[in-house]
């Protein structure tokens, strides 16, 4: 299912804290992992401005793989080759209450009952 374009989009996992969010997070990881996807673990309570998968995901890939590339030329050919040839890149995005709250804090508005 993951390999299928059509039927692949995000999902969630919410509860409150102490509930397993990020050892279910943790256990998805070595899944992909064993399947040869390479999952890239971003903390959006880590969002600056706004929520970018993309964006957190390369940045996070990029601060794993610049200590052992030669060059940064050939961690972004990695990057583009992982994700844009191979399709193998999956962000697993941890923290999403706090980013919610983060960003309603910003805007003024009332967290939504299900983020908390």
């Amino acid at each position: 299912m993951l390999r299928d374009r059509k039927v692949r989009r995000p999902h969630a996992i919410y509860g409150k804290v102490g509930t397993g969010k990020t050892a279910v997070l943790v256990r998805l990881a070595e899944r992909l992992a064993a399947e040869a996807a390479v999952p890239i673990a971003v903390r959006l309570r880590d969002a600056q401005e706004k929520l970018d998968f993309a964006e957190l995901a390369r940045k996070r890939f990029e601060d794993l793989v610049r200590p052992v590339a030669r060059s940064d030329g050939e961690v972004d050919r990695a990057w583009r080759w992982l994700r844009q040839y191979t399709d193998r890149i999956v962000a697993l995005a941890d923290g999403l209450e706090e980013a919610l709250s983060h960003d309603d804090h910003v805007n003024g508005q009332r967290s939504p009952s299900w983020s908390r």
